[in-house]
This record gives structure tokens, sequence and C-alpha cells, in this order.
């Protein structure tokens, strides 16, 4: 038995047959559908001339490979009834749902109730990008929820190289007094405003968060666990192979990245 087709793709070959435009995802031209696929023969598909090769995503058992393309639509029939492809559907658009959060993890939902708060309790997250000037990381009087934030990255302080030799550990009292400041990420050396590329875009620190335990002061969406405190490790990233084939041979421990 066949397998069946993606209706989003069925749905551009219809919207050509009818003349009407047709680009299916970000990186699409007009007569293009972004894809992402299944297949079990990586030789065979990257020989294809009729699709422009995106990423490839080996799987554990090393039998077939995910991959992305751009493809026309006049060739996804072909490509549907390969027997190369495992499977085939076209790219879905990402859309932030943070209020969904407490739903899908079947989470009570926060509220001003004290009941469902976390005050007293700490939170640690060990992840990449801290925006400690963010509205839902500074409660209604200005105080900031972030007791720490350890930056491996960042310089270290000759006054506690003893007990930090790695990095720059910033306190609760020089978070709040940068938050003061009309430059809080210049006057503390440290967030998105000051740091290079890559760290520049390290943003998801800053989503897990939230999502943890936001205030929801600037969005209107507190956390799981409005209340808690955090702190907060910016794992070094020096070292991290950002383009090419060294990507795949990085792993997250903790403390960084490592081969």
């Amino acid at each position: 038995m066949r397998r069946p087709f993606d209706p989003r793709l069925e749905f551009a070959l219809d919207r050509q047959s009818r003349g009407a435009a047709v680009a299916f995802g970000s990186a699409a031209d007009a007569g293009e559908v972004t894809v992402i696929a299944k297949v079990k023969n990586l030789d065979a598909w990257m020989k294809r001339t009729d699709v422009r090769h995106g990423v490839i995503i080996p799987l554990p058992d090393e039998s077939s490979n995910i991959v992305t393309a751009r493809v026309p639509v006049a060739r996804l029939e072909k490509l549907h009834n390969s027997d190369d492809i495992l499977s085939i559907e076209a790219a879905r658009p990402l859309r932030p749902e943070l209020a969904r959060t407490a739903t899908d993890i079947r989470a009570v939902a926060p509220s001003n109730d004290q009941r469902y708060r976390a005050d007293g309790v700490v939170v640690g997250i060990v992840d990449i990008g801290c925006d400690f000037a963010h509205r839902n990381f500074v409660d209604g009087k200005g105080n900031s929820v972030i007791a720490e934030i350890w930056d491996q990255d960042g310089p270290v302080d000759p006054t506690e190289a003893q007990n930090i030799p790695e990095g720059r550990v910033y306190s609760r009292s020089e978070i709040e007094a940068a938050l003061a400041t009309s430059s809080p990420y210049d006057t503390l050396g440290y967030g998105p405003e000051v740091d290079q590329p890559p760290t520049s875009i390290g943003s998801h620190g800053t989503h897990v968060m939230d999502i943890a335990c936001g205030t929801g002061i600037g969005t209107k969406v507190p956390g799981i666990a409005p209340g808690a405190e955090v702190v907060f490790v910016d794992v070094a990233i020096n070292d991290i192979a950002w383009s090419g084939e060294e990507v795949l041979d990085y792993s997250f421990w903790g403390f960084g990245y490592s081969p």
C-alpha cells in the first residue's frame, strides 16, 4: 500500500494546476515548496538534480537520514513515489505559543492566587543567553527575579579567581544596580547588547527562563512557577563550531560544549 500524500503537498499541487501562486516555506521561491523527508539512500538523494538540497540529519540506527530541500511543485509526485524516499512532508510554519505551555504540560494555569506561586523556590537553568533586563524577569517593584548569573564566557574577576576560575558571576545586587541605569547591559558588562555573535543570538535560555518562572509583566503570560528566583549558568560557547561538518561533533554537557 502506498503511503498517504501529505495534504499540504496536495494543496500545492492543486494550486499549481489552477495557475495559482505556490511558495511554501520562508526560503522557497515561486513554484517551490520546502520539504522535510526521510530517505534510506542518502547517496541517491544527494545525486538528485531536481531539488535544492538543505540540511542532512543522520538517524541513530544509520538506516536512514532526515533531509530538507526546496522542491519544484512539478517534481513532488515523482519524489513521493520514489522507493528511496520513505516519507516526504511540507515544512510547517512555526509560531510562538508560550501561552499554551501550562496546558501542554498539564500544569495548573498560573494566576495571581498565592496557592499557585513558587515563592521561596530556586530554579537552576543551564543554557545560552539570559536577558536579565527583560520586563518578565523584573517584578513590579523593580527587583530582579535572578539571584545570580554565571557567565562562563565572561572575564574572570581577579578577586574571585580562586573560587570562580572560569568566567564571571554577577550577583543580584549587581544586576539590580545595572537595572537602575539607562544602559543595564553596558553597566553590568553582560547581555544581548554587549555579547558578540554567536553569543548575542543565544535567546534560548531567555525563552526557557520565561516559560519556567517569568513574571508575565511584559507579555501578560506568566511562567509555570511565578515567584521563583533563578540561578542562571550561561555556558561557555567560545569553542563551538557554528558551521561546517564539525557542528555535528559537539554535544551539550552542562558546562559548555565538548566533542
